[in-house]
């Protein structure tokens, strides 16, 4: 967690549920988080730097595809 917590230090990252995050990164590389935390950062900035669950959770599913 502390990969994708750095990661996106730079939004406001209060409203995770990092209980589904973690769910979510089982079976990931580190490489993969970092993938998935860029991906997931891009979407937000506009209207709020604020990131939500449901996105990081859609950029770490992508990397589960892509491994597939």
């Amino acid at each position: 967690m502390a990969v994708l917590a750095n990661r996106l230090d730079r939004l406001d990252t209060h409203a995770l549920d990092w209980q589904r995050v973690r769910v979510a990164t089982v079976g990931l590389s580190h490489a993969d988080l970092v993938r998935s935390a860029e991906s997931s950062a891009k979407l937000p900035f506009w209207p709020t730097d604020s990131i939500s669950t449901d996105d990081l959770e859609s950029a770490l599913r992508d990397r589960h595809q892509a491994d597939d």
